[in-house]
């Protein structure tokens, strides 16, 4: 049997892959197996297709959308601020389950400003002080 693809190319580069027919998701576990690897990323093999981590962003009018890339900065609905995925203050938040269920994400800070989401005081200091009118 023929494979549609050299078997010595990289499975990292395909496992992010959607693929449209099922009988290919399938020769890439034999394949896998076959060379005695661990099939990476998220195979499922029930389905034979590949899935693709989403994330949902939120863009310049407000609304959310669909993407393979994670956002850069993360938000609160509500207070409307924005800050870095790794602020103290936010973690602290999701650590006691208050903060995940009003929780946004951008893919930069450009389009968490053009919403009119405000810096963060904690681990954006200096976009802070810009932002109100001290720096």
């Amino acid at each position: 049997m023929a494979f549609p693809f050299p078997l010595r190319r990289s499975f990292a580069v395909m496992k992010n892959a959607v693929w449209s027919q099922p009988w290919l998701a399938t020769i890439m576990v034999f394949a896998v197996r076959w060379r005695g690897g661990e099939a990476e990323g998220n195979l499922n093999v029930r389905s034979r297709r590949a899935v693709m981590k989403r994330y949902t962003l939120m863009n310049e009018k407000g609304e959310f959308y669909q993407s393979v890339v994670p956002g850069t900065f993360g938000g609160h609905r509500k207070r409307k601020v924005y800050g870095r995925l790794d602020c103290p203050s936010a973690l602290r938040w999701i650590a006691k389950g208050h903060y995940r269920q009003h929780r946004v994400f951008f893919a930069n800070e450009a389009i968490a400003k053009a919403v009119g989401y405000r810096p963060c005081g904690v681990c954006m200091r200096e976009a802070y002080r810009i932002w109100k009118g001290t720096a």
